[in-house]
């Protein structure tokens, strides 16, 4: 939070013109950087052996670490249908639907961050993409052998849905990192730094990545490392998001002293 508090002088010039921005263009990148992220993502050129194998080795290291409280967490949400109902449907859609939903808040209230917001998205949502491909990992919810439920196929008609479409037109192996974690606690963020700012609001929205990491652990779709991991490609995003503003205004700002 503090490094995108630091880019506000650096940004004023660009994002000064950012409220005459006509909205269809940017609409139309993101959209279809959304679109390619998914493409790219479901033809990574993954095996089930390799995610197999990984998946053992981050179950053996949280075992280690004495973090492994997914199988926990999920044995006790597939006790309480009526709650694995809600957190299917969340899982389902709120990492699409709340990331758009603060880049849009952004792009209204505060279009001088706008940029450094969205670049942040971007450079996390484009590392993540690209660790997909270079480790994939099977998430809990592949080995019912050790006990785990798959609570977002079993446990609503909507996160069912979500799970057919997923299996067909999405890499299954993305778990790590975990951007459901990401794009939460990226959404918290931006949003808490350069729109609400009071502790109250700060508050509020610290809840949803926190209940973001709990549904994603209890359904049996990521590990707790996962959620680390997610967590550390959104600061990673932040910071190189910060480091490429830095160089713009550094490259604006000597070309108008023509050197």
């Amino acid at each position: 939070m503090s490094v995108a508090l630091k880019t506000d002088q650096r940004t004023a010039v660009s994002g000064a013109s950012a409220n005459v921005r006509k909205p269809l263009p940017e609409i139309a990148l993101v959209g279809t950087c959304a679109l390619l992220y998914s493409l790219m993502c479901a033809i990574a050129p993954v095996t089930r052996v390799a995610a197999v194998r990984h998946a053992r080795q981050i179950l053996r290291l949280e075992n280690y670490l004495g973090i492994n409280v997914e199988l926990a967490l999920n044995t006790w949400l597939s006790h309480h249908p009526w709650l694995a109902n809600v957190s299917a449907v969340f899982y389902s859609v709120s990492f699409f639907a709340v990331t758009f939903t603060a880049l849009a808040i952004v792009w209204v209230k505060r279009p001088d961050r706008y940029d450094f917001v969205r670049n942040s998205l971007f450079v996390m949502t484009g590392g993540a993409m690209i660790t997909y491909w270079v480790y994939p990992l099977a998430p809990p919810r592949f080995f019912p052998s050790l006990g785990y439920v798959d609570a977002v196929a079993t446990q609503s008609t909507l996160g069912s849905g979500y799970s057919t479409a997923f299996s067909y037109l999405a890499n299954s192996y993305a778990a790590m990192p975990s951007m459901h974690t990401g794009w939460a606690v990226w959404s918290a963020i931006v949003l808490g730094t350069f729109v609400f700012k009071s502790w109250r609001a700060r508050a509020i929205l610290a809840l949803h990545p926190l209940y973001t990491i709990w549904v994603i652990l209890a359904t049996a779709n990521h590990y707790v490392l996962d959620a680390v991991g997610g967590i550390v490609f959104c600061l990673l995003g932040f910071l190189l998001a910060n480091l490429i503003i830095t160089r713009v205004s550094q490259r604006q700002s000597l070309e108008a002293r023509g050197v």
